[in-house]
């Protein structure tokens, strides 16, 4: 409910005086019927003609009554069909000429948010969490890699789908700083509950703060780290990570580059804490079942390597 009582951008205050009108009416047409039907269960409209009743013929003013609710019906059906129908023409879905242009490439179950740049080498990846200045508009270039999926921010833009061979697009532009939730809004497997992701919004000279750190390759490993790193490009991990300015060049799994940085794992199914990143890499099935990531077979002392390595990535 938090989209109804804290929208965050102009579109979504549209959505939520929508609903809060619908609540309204809706209200209002219930108690009128309870009223009604209080009035009509004390009337007497059965006619006794000897031991037969029968059911009297409506009045006039009965009649009149019935046509009123009739034509009162009809026209708030319609005065909402007109408001949604219009609203829904006002969804931001082009592009934005001058805003930030992310691609949105939607998996099963996680999300992967492309930096696009006119020069390959600088784009840039944040899984699950799509980063955003504040005061400008971002155009996301939806896409999916599997099956269908459903971008939806709730507090700050609408949903879009993200089909199999077509390309979507939505624009939103965050009007204060802060963390919104998103999430899946398209049954799209097993665990398409915990296919989540946030949008933070950071004033300008933050986000590009951020940015500059997030194009940065990882630094490398301290004496105390650098086992980690042995058993984690030994391991499965590089082939399905990547982690820039090592040789894992995985593009399977999510980047890891800055995985220690990051607010959740296993997109919004846990909180990225060692003992739970430890358990995400020792047994992913028992967190997400379905998941496309493997349990690695590592021995305890492998285990706490790697995961201090990965914590070590900010």
């Amino acid at each position: 409910m938090n989209w109804t009582f804290f929208p965050a951008t102009p579109y979504t205050r549209q959505v939520a005086h929508l609903w809060w009108t619908m609540l309204a009416v809706a209200s209002v047409v219930w108690l009128a019927v309870v009223v009604a039907a209080i009035m009509a269960s004390r009337h007497k409209r059965l006619v006794v003609e000897g031991d037969a009743p029968f059911l009297g013929e409506e009045s006039p003013r009965t009649r009149k009554a019935i046509m009123a609710a009739f034509l009162a019906t009809a026209g708030i059906l319609f005065f909402f069909m007109s408001y949604d129908f219009v609203l829904g023409r006002e969804t931001p879905q082009h592009v934005h000429r001058g805003g930030l242009d992310v691609t949105v490439q939607s998996r099963q179950w996680w999300w992967n948010f492309i930096y696009n740049d006119t020069v390959p080498g600088k784009r840039m990846v944040s899984p699950n969490e799509l980063h955003v200045p504040v005061g400008v508009p971002v155009n996301l270039i939806i896409k999916s890699s599997d099956v269908i999926h459903s971008v939806w921010v709730p507090r700050i833009a609408g949903k879009q789908d993200a089909v199999p061979g077509y390309t979507g697009a939505l624009t939103f532009t965050a009007e204060t700083a802060g963390v919104y939730p998103g999430v899946c809004a398209e049954f799209c497997g097993a665990q398409h509950a915990k296919m989540r992701f946030v949008v933070i919004a950071h004033p300008k000279k933050e986000f590009d703060e951020w940015y500059t750190a997030s194009r940065t390759p990882a630094a490398p490993p301290s004496d105390s780290t650098r086992a980690g790193e042995q058993v984690f490009m030994s391991a499965a991990c590089a082939t399905c990570h990547a982690i820039a300015g090592t040789p894992a060049f995985g593009t399977n799994g999510p980047d890891l580059t800055h995985v220690g940085s990051r607010r959740t794992l296993a997109s919004g199914a846990i909180p990225n804490t060692f003992d739970d990143m430890l358990r995400w890499i020792y047994n992913p099935q028992a967190i997400k079942p379905g998941t496309q990531m493997p349990a690695v077979p590592l021995s305890a002392s492998q285990l706490q390597a790697v995961t201090s390595y990965l914590r070590s990535l900010k």
